[in-house]
Parts: C-alpha cells; sequence; structure tokens
C-alpha cells in the first residue's frame, strides 16, 4: 500500500513537468506518443489525470492507514494482556516495592505511547524511506547538479536529528518517571480520601500534588522546548535547502541548463523530500519516547515469576504441620524463628501474640506468598514447596481483617468466591457469617451497588460479608486471620458457633486478639517475637503461669481486649 501511495506521489510532478516541457512548449521527447495524445485531447485531460493521481494516492494511503491502526491495536492488545497476566503472578516482594500508581502507569500510558508509535509512525518511517530511495533517482536521471544542491542539507538535518534524539530520550524518562509519581499521588489520596478527611489533612494532599504536578510540568516543559528547538531549527534549514533549489534552479532555467519542466519538477520533489527528513526528528523523538515505555514495561516483564507453578504433584487433604520452620523479610531479622505445631484435620488451631510477633507471616507461608527459608510446612505429608501454588491455594479460603470488596452488587461480591454458586448456597453462607438479615434489610437486598473497597458498608458489615464469601468456597483449610475484630462479641459467638456446627470436617487457623475468639479452639499457639512460647488448650494455659494467662485475666477483668505490643517488632 505504502508503495502505491508513493508511486501516484512522485507521478504527479513527472506528469506537471512532462506537460510544461513537451505539451505547452511542446520539445521533442521519446514519450511522442503521449505528448500527441495530450495534444490531441487538451489538457482537461491532464486535470482528469491529476485528479485520478490524487484520489489512488488518498485511497492506498487511508487503507495503509487503517491496516496500520489495526495492526497496532492488536499488537498493543497482546501487551497489555501478557503484561496483565504476568503481573498476577509475580512474587509479593515486586508487588511490595512498586506503587500502584507506577504499575497503573506502565500498562496504560506507556502501552499507549507504544501504539500511538506503532499506527502513526511505523508506517510513516517505511513510506519516508521509500520516498527517499525512489526520489533521489528520479532527480538524478533529470540533473545531477540541481540534486546534489536540492540534498546538500540532508546529512545535516540527520545528524541534528539523532543528537536531538538523544536528548529527548533522557528527558522524556525523566518527565515519565515524574508522571508515574504523580499518578501514584493521585491513586494513594482518592483511595485514602476517607482518611485525609478524618486527619483534616486535605490542604497537605493539594499541596503534596501541587509538587508533585509542578515537577511534572517542569519536566514535561523541557520536553517541549527540545521538540520546538528541534523543529525551529530544522525548520529554518529546511527553508535555506528550498531557497537554494529556488535559486540556483532560476539561474539555471533562464541560462537554459534545465528546463521549466525541470525546474517545476524539482521544486515540487523537494518539499517531498524535506517533509520525510525533517519529519524523521519527530519520529526519533517519539521513538525516544517509545524506548523508555517499552523499557518500563520489560522492567515488569522481566520479573521473575513465583517459582513451583509446573508441579503435577496434587495436594492432598490431612494435618497442616509447620516444622522447624524459619523465615525473615530481611536478612538479619527473622519474623519466625523454627516453628513447629501441627493442625490436625478437622480441628481448630487459634494463634495469639502481639503485634508483630508472627501470627499473619505463618498464614503467608501457609498461603505461599512467601517461601520459608528453614523447615518445611506440610499438608497431609507433601511438602507445599512441590505442589502448585494456584492448586495449594484453590484448598485454602482466608478472610482477612481488612477485605476487599469490588464496586459492585453484594451478590456479585459474594459470587467472587464461587462463580458457580448457586442461590441458596449464597443465602447460606450469608447465614453462617450473620449478614444475611442485614442484606435483606438493605433497599436493594443482595443487588445493592457497593462503593469502591465496599465502602458503603461499615467495617462489621465487611468482614461478616468476606466471611460468607470464603464460606462459598467450601475449602478444605479456612484461615480467620483477625477477621472479627470489627465484629461484636456476639455476633462473633454466633458466627463461630454456626461454623463449628455446619463445618466439622474443615481444618481451622483463626488470628484473633480477643481470648473469647479462640477459648474454644482445639489447640493455641501463642507466639512472642517469632518464637512460641506457649501452646496447648485453653484450659491447660489457663493453669500455666505466662502470657495467655495474664492476658486472660486484663480481658476477664474488662481492662483492656488486645495484646500489649512490648517492644514487638515490626516483622509482619
Amino acid at each position: 500500500m505504502t508503495v502505491v501511495a508513493t508511486a501516484f506521489a512522485y507521478a504527479t510532478p513527472l506528469l506537471i513537468g512532462f506537460v510544461i516541457d513537451h505539451v505547452i512548449a511542446q520539445k521533442p521527447t521519446d514519450w511522442s506518443q503521449l505528448q500527441q495524445f495530450f495534444l490531441h485531447y487538451g489538457l482537461w485531460l491532464v486535470a482528469i489525470s491529476l485528479v485520478c493521481f490524487a484520489i489512488a494516492e488518498g485511497i492506498f494511503s487511508y487503507t495503509r492507514s487503517h491496516l496500520a491502526q489495526r495492526a497496532a491495536e492488536g499488537i498493543v492488545r497482546d501487551i497489555r494482556e501478557k503484561l496483565y497476566d504476568h503481573m498476577q503472578h509475580l512474587r509479593c516482594t515486586f508487588h511490595n516495592a512498586n506503587e500502584t500508581g507506577d504499575l497503573v502507569q506502565r500498562s496504560t500510558s506507556d502501552v499507549e505511547t507504544i501504539r500511538r508509535f506503532l499506527a502513526m509512525h511505523v508506517p510513516e518511517i517505511a513510506r519516508s524511506c521509500i520516498m527517499v530511495i525512489a526520489v533521489i533517482p528520479i532527480m538524478l536521471s533529470l540533473s545531477g547538479a540541481m540534486t546534489i544542491i536540492a540534498t546538500i542539507t540532508i546529512p545535516i538535518v540527520f545528524l541534528f536529528t539523532l543528537v536531538f534524539f538523544r536528548k529527548m530520550q533522557k528527558a522524556f524518562k525523566i518527565a515519565d518517571e515524574a508522571e508515574a509519581s504523580m499518578t501514584t499521588t493521585i491513586q494513594e489520596n482518592l483511595t485514602a480520601s476517607r482518611v485525609v478527611r478524618a486527619f483534616a489533612r486535605k490542604n497537605y494532599e493539594i499541596e503534596k500534588f501541587s509538587q508533585k504536578n509542578a515537577t511534572y510540568r517542569d519536566h514535561h516543559y523541557r520536553v517541549i522546548c527540545l521538540i520546538a528547538w528541534y523543529w525551529s531549527i530544522s525548520d529554518f534549514i529546511c527553508l535555506i535547502q528550498i531557497a537554494a533549489v529556488l535559486f540556483f534552479g532560476s539561474l539555471w532555467t533562464v541560462a537554459g541548463h534545465i528546463s521549466l519542466g525541470v525546474f517545476v519538477t524539482f521544486v515540487t520533489y523537494e518539499t517531498m523530500l524535506l517533509w520525510p527528513v525533517r519529519h524523521m526528528g519527530r519520529i526519533l523523538a517519539d521513538f525516544g519516547k517509545t524506548t523508555v515505555a517499552a523499557q518500563r514495561i520489560a522492567h515488569v516483564l522481566n520479573e521473575t515469576q513465583e517459582q513451583g507453578e509446573y508441579s503435577n504433584i496434587e495436594i492432598p487433604e490431612g494435618d497442616v504441620c509447620f516444622e522447624n520452620v524459619s523465615f525473615g523479610y530481611e536478612e538479619g531479622r527473622p519474623a519466625l524463628q523454627n516453628i513447629s505445631f501441627r493442625v490436625n484435620k478437622g480441628k481448630t488451631v487459634a494463634l495469639l501474640g502481639a503485634t508483630g510477633a508472627g501470627k499473619s507471616t505463618v498464614v503467608k507461608l501457609l498461603m505461599r506468598l512467601y517461601d520459608c527459608n528453614n523447615g518445611r510446612i506440610t499438608i497431609g505429608g507433601v511438602d507445599i514447596k512441590t505442589v502448585q501454588r494456584k492448586a495449594l491455594r484453590e484448598q485454602i479460603g482466608i478472610v482477612l481483617q481488612n477485605p476487599f470488596l469490588y464496586s459492585k452488587t453484594i451478590y456479585e461480591n459474594l459470587l467472587w468466591g464461587n462463580l458457580h454458586a448457586s442461590e441458596d448456597n449464597v443465602y447460606k453462607a450469608a447465614e453462617t457469617a450473620a449478614i444475611h438479615n442485614t442484606i435483606q434489610n438493605f433497599a436493594d437486598g443482595y443487588q445493592t451497588q457497593l462503593g469502591e473497597r465496599g465502602v458503603t458498608l461499615s467495617g462489621g458489615q465487611k468482614q461478616r460479608t468476606a466471611i460468607a464469601r470464603t464460606l462459598l468456597r467450601e475449602t478444605p483449610i479456612l484461615i480467620f486471620d483477625d477477621s472479627f475484630s470489627a465484629v461484636d462479641t456476639d455476633t462473633e459467638s454466633s458466627i463461630l458457633q454456626s461454623l463449628r456446627n455446619k463445618m466439622k470436617a474443615t481444618t481451622t487457623l483463626i488470628i484473633a486478639h480477643r481470648l473469647s475468639t479462640v477459648i474454644n479452639a482445639d489447640w493455641i499457639v501463642f507466639l512472642e517475637r517469632g518464637k512460641i512460647v506457649q501452646q496447648g488448650t485453653h484450659k491447660q494455659l489457663m493453669n500455666e503461669p505466662g502470657a495467655y494467662q495474664r492476658i486472660w485475666k486484663m480481658q476477664h477483668n474488662d481492662e483492656v481486649d488486645i495484646i500489649p505490643r512490648e517492644h514487638a517488632p515490626p516483622c509482619v
């Protein structure tokens, strides 16, 4: 398409030159039959031919652009899907080290930069190359001297363009990172809008955003200045080039060295030749942006995914065992030290300890969000490191302390736990989680639309909704990570009683601060600074001097219902 469109574009000046020299001036030519044809039918046929050439060029140019746009959209769609899929399988350490706003920037703005380059400039590069390769031989065949005059500044423009490209690439990388920082600020502010209002920090947030916005403006302004300098200087060089063609062409035409038709053809070709050369600067500028965007995307795609995804070992149901497990998020700062305990199949084990004692770390290791440094964790005698993470996580249902709910209806949020669950099962799970009656009291019932992250629900309602969602999964292992902290004591007792009655075969792990949550557990493990300091049944620990007995007396006397945070390291 590009070749055909270029052929029609270059045929127009040749036809005009031919008509001036051999039809109007009637100079002899090797194309005498074409000359006689136009002389016989008149110049109106020339006008029709020029119109036809223009229409043909337009049709083929449109087809070229249409095909390029479709190809670019297809390529970028694949990039987006590959990037999104890759991020789903990256390790937790990657997500902990990277800001959400920056990842959003890479997945949207950077991908869009690549799309624009593929759709707009790749066809233009092909067109420019074909135009330069095709026009110079034609110009040489008309006049060697005029060809030298018409192309003498092209190397200068090209070298200037390379210098501009290098500067543009550096400037755009800085501007792109500044935009990512600004995006992160916006994302964090919108996510924490209620916290901002609660602490009356709106002015502070506005000032913080203004600083980020000003930084981005300054860096982007430098990019614009570079582009402006390039266009100004390249325009000046190109105008000198055109002036030289007009000056020498006029002299040589008057002197009879070239014909008027050749002169007109050269002037037309000069403008056609200089545009792709001059436009190459814009292409290289966008290419610089595209390389930066591609590098930022490649940085994510080159990150190592979670290992062990291709194991064929199936995980059986059975006891969950921690055997001499040690782990640290950072070298030299252990979060767990030589942890050993067993959760028998169908039994309930509770984890207690101060904030930072390592309770949630135990859960993360069991889910294989991280792998332990020493020791091993088994389910039914099978080391969980040898099984697929996906298969492992399908066996575990977890309710977090701060559950995430989607901006959908309550019913759709519940179904997210099991897309194939029947309506009756949804209602039963909601009843077990003591949220069914609450939902029924809403104006739209289960079709009530939730705000982002479920902000339209109270903390206790969100936790109970998340419990119901997890129960729908019907997994053999169930984890409650401080999932009753926003639920009142009576509702908590009701939920736990329902769970004991309906899920007797489920292996349950409960993390809690209130001892009322765990007194009926089959086994209680008390952690302190990453180590197990006590374990046993409620009755055994009550008769054993130690932290558990002390906390029970404090809560039994209605003093505080949380475990003190004495010198707790921030390891969770």
